[in-house]
């Protein structure tokens, strides 16, 4: 009878909690009125960012420190992920912009994307004639060497066996060095031996002028087809374009 009794409790207070969570529950209409209606739905979308928009924030952020450093002087030190691009706030001998190309430090790990040395006159040149001289200017990666000094923009050679002179070793007659062996300075040598033509200023053949690329010594000869003159200067040389490619690093002094 006391089991009876105790059941019948318990399912009154079960009614009592069920009764009781009727009245904490949504009506119909209310619960209704809580669903979007398709034109507020409509509108909503509307404020949202398309695909184009947000691609285009994220390019935007993207921009940003991650693919391009700045620093002072050049980059050789820094390990970046490849494409990183760098800024030399100083443009350390003309050199402002790099891209990284490979994993790693160290020189061969960057290539220069914008820099000018601007013209540069090696002071070790050899044979000239007066103020003649031998001008490097480099471009990102390409050298162009350019000769005058003379009249006109000529350049002059002194007479073979003349104080100053100094033949080159291959034809002592005909060839004459004008920037020694290692002259050539690092950062302007060419990536192998270049070769091209000097005439006079009326473009009569004088012979060849010579780059030697690492494979041969570095350095700057003319090759004449017959031998200098011993009793008077040669003095209105001009030179087919020397414009080259080279691999070396950004030259550290200019």
């Amino acid at each position: 009878m006391d089991k009876l009794k105790e059941t019948i409790k318990l399912i009154g207070k079960d009614i009592y909690n069920l009764d009781k969570g009727q009245k904490n529950l949504l009506s119909l209409n209310k619960a209704y009125s809580l669903f979007p209606t398709f034109a507020g739905l409509q509108n909503q979308t509307s404020r949202l960012a398309s695909k184009n928009d947000l691609e285009e924030l994220k390019r935007s952020i993207g921009a940003g420190s991650s693919t391009e450093l700045k620093g002072q002087g050049f980059p050789y030190n820094l390990n970046a992920d490849i494409g990183v691009t760098y800024i030399d706030t100083t443009a350390k001998n003309g050199a402002y912009k790099w891209i990284k190309k490979q994993a790693g430090t160290g020189w061969k790990t960057w290539s220069i994307l914008a820099g000018d040395t601007g013209s540069v006159r090696p002071n070790n040149i050899q044979s000239n004639l007066d103020n003649s001289y031998i001008e490097l200017r480099r471009i990102n990666s390409t050298v162009e060497i350019t000769f005058g000094g003379l009249q006109w923009g000529w350049f002059g050679i002194k007479r073979r066996g003349s104080e100053g002179y100094y033949p080159q070793s291959s034809d002592k007659e005909r060839n004459v060095t004008i920037l020694p062996i290692g002259g050539l300075p690092l950062g302007f040598r060419p990536t192998s031996s270049k070769i091209g033509i000097m005439m006079n200023d009326k473009g009569k053949r004088y012979g060849t002028w010579y780059v030697g690329g690492s494979s041969d010594k570095n350095h700057v000869r003319l090759q004449f087809d017959d031998p200098v003159p011993t009793d008077r200067d040669i003095t209105d040389i001009r030179f087919t374009a020397m414009t080259y490619t080279t691999d070396d690093p950004w030259p550290e002094t200019l």
